[in-house]
């Protein structure tokens, strides 16, 4: 019976160790080949933003860094799976060429739904739409 334990103890740890646990220092890297007769590796890599806490009916900042190799093109900056309720202020989310960060704002309605650590994801993608990258980051709305 001990024996058995140990080796399920054993194997769920072995299962936890291989999928891994997101860090919040890592980022994600996409690289196409760009050029013609010299190729050129171009990628976009993205920095996690910071986790968010916004009240109900307040405003949060959220601070996007791509790091650009090779590329200049305009970035457009998506926000996906936020808290109901909750949207990006700005009318156009984009990183223009050549710029590497973005600050963006996340609004909270006043009802909108009280969430912690709601997992949410940021998505950069060049104008040619051959580079891209996403970060996750979570959101916390609170109460009034």
């Amino acid at each position: 019976m001990m024996r058995k334990l140990l080796a399920l103890s054993l194997a769920a740890g072995m299962l936890a160790f291989t999928t891994g646990c997101p860090s919040k220092d890592k980022t994600t890297k996409t690289e196409t080949t760009t050029g013609s007769g010299t190729d050129q590796k171009a990628s976009l890599e993205l920095a996690p933003p910071g986790d968010v806490k916004i009240k109900q009916g307040g405003e949060a900042p959220v601070h996007v860094k791509v790091t650009r190799k090779n590329t200049n093109e305009d970035i457009t900056v998506k926000f996906s799976d936020l808290p109901e309720g909750v949207k990006v202020k700005e009318e156009s989310t984009a990183i223009t060429g050549g710029e590497g960060d973005g600050k963006f704002t996340l609004v909270a309605t006043a009802d909108a739904k009280e969430t912690k650590d709601k997992a949410a994801k940021v998505t950069v993608t060049d104008k040619t739409g051959k580079l891209t990258a996403h970060q996750s980051f979570k959101v916390t709305v609170q109460p009034k």
